[in-house]
Parts: structure tokens; sequence; C-alpha cells
């Protein structure tokens, strides 16, 4: 009777001693994991990111992209007195926020394939629209025509929109009718006439 209880008394402890084993492993991983699982992850930064904020603010960042030789510039004989403009945003702190965020989105998707780059520009340049901030806005059309001058009039349509609202009227009408060169489209055409009856000298 002795030696069976004594033997069955080894037998528990050594269970006991598995289990207990087994549950310090099963909680280590499991404090493991929650910290793992905690723990921010860190995105790479969007390519061509430099006119975008990481975080969503009221203004919008200071950094301005490399323009890409682009065709475009503004006509000597404007003056534009300034590179800003009241906006659809002007004043709503949110919708700030939301337009960098978007513009910060837009930005990360460059050079995927899974947009064009001419259209990710053009996109990002409306973003700096909504905001006022025509110098940014210009800079990402830039880039946009750097690509594609020549077939596509959608960067030039919006450049020519943006330097009427900016007073800069020579420099709007040469952006007109090169849009309407590219991309003869019904829309196109009719912005140049309608510009053309507006301003006859450009001005």
């Amino acid at each position: 009777m002795h030696v069976v209880f004594f033997s069955h008394m080894q037998i528990t402890k050594t269970h006991w001693i598995v289990v207990g084993s087994g549950l310090l492993v099963a909680v280590a991983i499991a404090l493991g994991w929650s910290n793992f699982a905690k723990a921010p992850a860190v995105a790479p930064e969007p390519a061509g990111l430099e006119a975008a904020s990481s975080t969503p603010v009221a203004a919008p960042a200071k950094e301005k992209p490399i323009v890409r030789n682009s065709p475009f510039s503004v006509n000597p004989s404007d003056t534009i007195v300034s590179w800003s403009f009241k906006s659809a945003h002007t004043g709503d702190v949110a919708l700030m926020a939301q337009s960098n965020a978007e513009i910060a989105r837009l930005a990360g998707l460059l050079g995927t394939g899974q947009y064009t780059d001419y259209i990710l520009y053009v996109s990002i340049a409306n973003q700096y629209d909504l905001q006022g901030d025509g110098r940014s806005e210009v800079a990402y059309l830039q880039n946009a025509l750097a690509l594609d001058s020549t077939k596509t009039g959608l960067a030039w349509y919006n450049a020519g929109q943006l330097f009427t609202r900016l007073g800069a009227y020579r420099t709007a009408r040469t952006a007109f009718e090169r849009a309407a060169v590219a991309e003869p489209i019904p829309q196109y055409i009719q912005a140049l006439a309608d510009f053309n009856a507006t301003h006859p000298k450009g001005q």
C-alpha cells in the first residue's frame, strides 16, 4: 500500500510539474504576443511626400515638390500679388486637416501604378486649390505637365482656372490654349472661348 501510494504521489507531482511548466510557457507567449500587438506598426514613408504633413494639421505644410522640367512658367508680364486666395476650406480647421490627410494618401500612391502619377499630381493640386494655396497647387500642376503636356489637357485647364483666379491673365490664356490644343474636347475649347470673351487681350 505504501509503495503504491508513493508511486502514485510521484506520478501526481510529475504531472503538476509538467502542467505548471506548460502554463508558464503559455503565459509567457501570451504576454509576448500582447506586447507585439500593441506596438505601433511603422509604415514606410510614402514616396514624394515633400508637400504633405505626416499628421493632419490646420495649415498646409511649407515644403514644395521638386518640379521636373515642366514646360510651364508664369508669363513675365503678369504680376501675382499673392499666391493665397479664399477657398472652400478657408477658416475650417477640420476640412483643412482632412485635405492634408488626403494629400498624404495621394502622395503615398505615387509610383505604385495604382493610378498614373499625372492624375495623382493633379489630384494633389486640387487639394491645395481647396486650401487656397496657389503656390503648392501650381507646383503639382507643373509636375503633371512634366509628365504629359501634349496629349492631356487637364493640368493645363486647371492651371488656366488657377491663374485666372490669381489675376495672371496672360498666363491663364496660354494655359487654356494649351489645354485645347493638347486635348480638343468641348470643355477645353469652350473654356478658351469663354476666357477670350471675358479677357479679349489676355488682361
